[in-house]
């Protein structure tokens, strides 16, 4: 796979990231403060949505990040996302998330999302200088 094909994978992992981030940040803070989208917003609240977020975050990230530990010889953002699809994966388990599912996978996504960028940002560079 060429460089700009997987930065395309990166930058999905990044968009998948930041559309997790903001629907465990986001949608309770729209429900408190505007009850009446509580009703339009309830959907979004399901569980499911977090499994599902998982299972398309995991295939994609897996790939970019693995991809990216080859071409750059470093496995730092292969492991940091990993502890973040972890966390992701942890905040979807009824044994670990519960109450704490919306912490473990805001964590998780954030995590994902900085071994995104990172990935992406040195693959840049390589490119820019090779």
């Amino acid at each position: 796979m060429h460089a700009p094909e997987q930065t395309k994978l990166d930058g999905a992992g990044l968009v998948i990231s930041f559309v997790c981030l903001v629907h465990c940040l986001a949608l309770p803070v729209l429900a408190a403060l505007v009850p009446t989208l509580g009703i339009w917003l309830s959907p979004l609240e399901d569980h499911r949505v977090h499994v599902w977020l998982l299972a398309i975050a995991a295939p994609v990230s897996l790939a970019a990040l693995t991809l990216g530990a080859r071409r750059l010889g470093t496995l730092r953002w292969l492991m940091l996302g990993s502890v973040g699809l972890g966390g992701m994966l942890a905040g979807v388990l009824p044994i670990a998330g519960g109450e704490y599912e919306r912490a473990l996978t805001t964590a998780g996504v954030s995590l994902l999302g900085v071994a995104h960028l990172g990935n992406w940002t040195l693959l840049h560079r390589l490119r820019a200088h090779g």
